[in-house]
This record gives structure tokens, sequence and C-alpha cells, in this order.
């Protein structure tokens, strides 16, 4: 097979797209030697991080790229609104095309995407105008043209049918995997980050984008009300919260004792971030997948996370699940996770079990298995 994958998302480095679809590639290629692939990019600003992730890929026998200087109002314009000329006519022909998040190209191949959430039906109003428009636009031309559509959750699936009527039959759910930075061993340089941000004593970590989804208002609301217990309970303790992640469309941060915004970090730091916490605090109000509960699970770090979208498949029984719309239950499990160390110390090895069934090698593997019976079933057509 010829098969032909946009991996212009893999430019945002530190997003949940990003290290998806760089990730997959990267296993896709150690895995299959046999098949022919081409990595197709565009991007304007960010061409040169595109050509660093792609040096820094497996060697392939069968590897060919075409990275393009274009920016990505223009080819949404092409792909998404005109949607006119095949991308074949950058790319070459291929067998199958598997499109990226925010662009359908049109194409002449069997066509294969991931869709990994449906916020911009969802939540429009935690993106720009611009992007749910986009979006929509991209996922009206996957309901008519994609002949196979992985998502990353069973929830995301079920999203699919419900808002798009798109048929079961058409949707595989291939779950992603993690990165192997994200591990519970420990050294030194976490305590250089820690002294980095200033972090001094026990903490609590928030992380995502600062966005109405994530609900970090009401994490923060809750460490405040977990800060007033304790206080009461022990006023020499003395607790923070960490919050880590890019500004959003429409971000609430309200400002409480105790806080420190770290605002992005690098994945190593972050992984250094999840070892030392106390706990991960995510009580999200939508997710296509969660790689932030897998992430700290991996790092040996329990989590209080919602019921809402993928997350119980993700985190399984796990994790500590508390409404995300009450504050006071929230900031019970806080103060649980806190005072209740054998309980702390069960929910860690819990995670580690959990975590364990999510891996880029098994997820790779699923991925090509899926291309193969696609392409076999059209020759056969």
């Amino acid at each position: 097979m010829r098969i032909t994958i946009d991996i212009s998302q893999v430019a945002y480095r530190g997003s949940g797209v990003a290290n998806y679809t760089g990730e997959l590639v990267k296993q896709l290629l150690k895995l299959d030697r046999t098949n022919s692939y081409c990595l197709f990019g565009y991007s304007f600003g960010l061409l040169e991080n595109l050509k660093e992730i792609v040096r820094d890929l497996p060697p392939h026998p069968k590897l060919k790229t075409v990275l393009i200087r274009l920016p990505q109002t223009l080819l949404s314009a092409w792909g998404n609104s005109l949607h006119r000329f095949n991308i074949e006519n950058l790319t070459g022909e291929s067998d199958i095309f598997h499109s990226s998040d925010w662009i359908q190209f049109p194409s002449r191949s069997l066509k294969v995407t991931t869709v990994h959430d449906l916020v911009a039906y969802l939540f429009p109003e935690t993106s720009s105008p611009l992007i749910v428009s986009q979006q929509r636009r991209r996922m009206e031309h996957v309901k008519k043209e994609a002949d196979l559509i992985f998502s990353d959750s069973e929830s995301t699936k079920i999203d699919l049918g419900k808002i798009l009527k798109i048929k079961p039959t058409r949707i595989r759910t291939i779950y992603p995997g993690v990165n192997s930075l994200f591990q519970a061993k420990t050294d030194n340089e976490d305590r250089m980050v820690l002294g980095k941000y200033g972090i001094k004593g026990r903490y609590f970590l928030a992380v995502g984008t600062q966005e109405l989804r994530k609900n970090l208002e009401t994490a923060c609301g809750a460490f405040e009300l977990f800060r007033q217990k304790l206080t009461d309970t022990d006023s020499s303790s003395e607790v923070f919260l960490v919050l880590t992640g890019k500004k959003g469309w429409s971000g609430i941060l309200p400002q409480v004792q105790n806080m420190i915004n770290a605002g992005m970090v690098p994945d190593t730091e972050l992984a250094a971030l999840y070892r030392r916490a106390e706990a991960l605090l995510f009580p999200s109000l939508y997710e296509g997948f969660g790689f932030t509960v897998l992430e700290a699970m991996k790092s040996g770090c329990p989590v209080i996370t919602s019921r809402r979208g993928s997350l119980p498949e993700v985190g399984g029984g796990a994790v500590l699940y508390a409404d995300p719309e009450n504050r006071q239950d929230l900031a019970g499990k806080i103060y649980r996770l806190y005072s209740d160390g054998d309980f702390r110390r069960k929910l860690v090895e819990k995670g580690f079990i959990q975590s364990g069934k999510f891996s880029w090698q098994k997820t790779a593997a699923e991925v090509l298995e899926n291309y193969e019976q696609l392409f076999k079933k059209a020759k056969k057509e």
C-alpha cells in the first residue's frame, strides 16, 4: 500500500492532536517496513517545527515527505470551503489518505481520518468562531466522503452517531497511547523543575488549556474550600495549586491564595510535576479522550476527575470521580487524597495497571490493521 498521512498538526507542539499524530506516525514507521509512506505537512510560521520533527523520525526504506510553506487559512479555504483540487496534485498518488484534524482535503484515495472530539458542536463557546466554522465544514466532508473514521473513544463514536448521524459501521474506536516520557521514576532533575516554578512543599496539579471546558474555575474554587478546611484542622499546613497550560479562547482563571500559574511547560517538566504532585485535579466538562488523565496515572500521580465524555473510559476504576459542577464534592475528594495516605497509594497502584492498557505500539498496530482491511475490501469491490 501507498499511505499518505497529513502530519501538519505536529507543528503545534504540546497539543493533544500534535502528540497523537507524531506518536502514531513514529510507531507506524517502526512497525511497518513493507508499505510506503508519504508524510504531508503545511505551515507558514511553524514549518521549521515540522522539518525538525520529520528529521527525528525513525528511518524507513519507503518514506518521502512533502512539506510546504503555506498559511493554514489558505489551505482551509482550499480543503474545507472550495473543496476542489485533489491532495494528490501535491503528494502524488496513494492508496490511502489519512487526513488530520483541521482540514479535509479532497482526494482520489481511500479516505481515512481521525476525529478526536466534537467540541465544535458540543462546546463551540470554548473556541474561536473561525475554528468552529472550519471544523464544522471539515466534518460535513468527513460525513459524506470518509471511508473509515477512527475515534479516540467510544464516547466520541457515540457523539458522531448522535450529532452527525454517521453509521457506527464506518467508525472504529482506537485508543491512543501515552508518551514514554511519563513514568514514575524520579530523579534529581525533578527538584530543579519544582525550583524553577517556585514550588515549595505539597501541591495539587491542574493541567489544561485555560478555557471554560476544562473547568479550571471550579478546580480553583474547590481548592480554596479545601484550604479553608485544612486551615481549620491544621493551621501549620501550607499546600499549593499549580496550574499548567496555555491561555484559551474563553479562559476564566480566578486568583486564589497559594496558586502558581506555570503556563505552558515542556513535557519533560510536566512529567516531573505529575510525579511530585499530591494529585491531578481534572474536573473537565468534556474530553474526546483525556491524555492528561493517562499521563498522570502513568507517572504515579493519583487523579481526581469527572465522569464526563470519555474520561471514565480512560480512568476506569483507577481514579477518584467527582461532580465537576459541585465545588464541595470536589473539595471533599481533594481532602481525602491529601489526608489518607493508604487510599492515595492504592489509587497510584491502580493507575499503573490502568495506564498499562494503553500504548502507542498497540494503537499503531490497530491502525495498520484497519488500513489493510479497508484496502483489501476496496480491491475486492
